[in-house]
């Protein structure tokens, strides 16, 4: 089972923009038990995006995940731990992709079925192994994601 301690809240940036949709979006769609898992009981961008990046290289795996309909190989979970690795910022946005490695993390660890809106396009992330436990919609434009 992917576990992890609790997180520490960062401290507000004061005067500067912070944009943290995608994380916001995220962890406003997880049950209370996700959050424990996640260590993010008391929510902050910078938490949420911490616990992620540590949960990455042994969670990524936790079970298969086909994005609509398809694999992914062993080279593009490798790459996508290394891009969750490098996110240095939630203040400065998230680059969201068309088969986005965080998506892939939180559907393979948390068995959510991801019905992604991506700039017009579907894309499902569907757990392999199991009856995905809930459906989670979410919906990004080149600027933001709800």
């Amino acid at each position: 089972m992917c576990t992890m301690g609790h997180a520490r809240r960062s401290s507000i940036l004061l005067g500067r923009i912070n944009i943290s949709c995608v994380w916001d979006s995220i962890h406003a769609r997880m049950d209370a038990a996700e959050r424990r898992l996640l260590g993010v009981e008391h929510y902050t961008p910078d938490a949420l995006c911490a616990s992620i990046k540590k949960m990455a290289p042994r969670c990524i795996r936790a079970q298969p995940v086909l994005v609509n309909g398809q694999p992914l190989s062993e080279q593009f979970l490798d790459e996508s731990v290394q891009r969750l690795e490098s996110v240095t910022s939630t203040r400065d946005g998230y680059d969201m992709s068309s088969c986005d490695p965080l998506l892939v993390l939180l559907c393979s660890m948390l068995g959510w079925r991801i019905e992604h809106n991506f700039a017009g396009s579907n894309i499902v992330y569907t757990p392999a192994r199991t009856n995905a436990g809930r459906v989670i919609k979410l919906h990004a434009s080149r600027t933001h994601q709800s």
